[in-house]
């Protein structure tokens, strides 16, 4: 009875919610992981590797400050458009972050 007055709680229920999400995520990838080291040669494995490196940095990278800011935005909108175009300026700010660190071929 008591866990179930705890999960209906709404910041409980969500934390619960996105715990399992977390989760499937990385199960998944683990599982995506094995399937691809039993079918992939020696070099696209470690070209897959590479890519997955470059994808968390650029990712973690392109996630300092723009989220906030966005959010902050978007919550202090006043009308719909002011929120659409917050949130298409975040996409473009990301996008110019990862262009920049691709310029002059600094991807093998």
């Amino acid at each position: 009875m008591i866990l179930l007055k705890i999960i209906k709680n709404k910041y409980i229920k969500e934390t619960i919610w996105s715990i399992f999400a977390k989760l499937f995520a990385l199960i998944g990838f683990f599982v995506l992981q094995l399937i691809l080291t039993r079918s992939l040669s020696t070099e696209d494995f470690g070209k897959w590797n590479v890519f997955i490196a470059i994808f968390v940095f650029i990712t973690s990278l392109s996630y300092q400050g723009i989220n906030g800011s966005i959010r902050t935005h978007i919550v202090n909108a006043e009308d719909k458009y002011a929120s659409s175009a917050s949130i298409l300026a975040g996409i473009f700010l990301k996008l110019i972050v990862v262009f920049r660190l691709f310029k002059n071929g600094t991807t093998a």
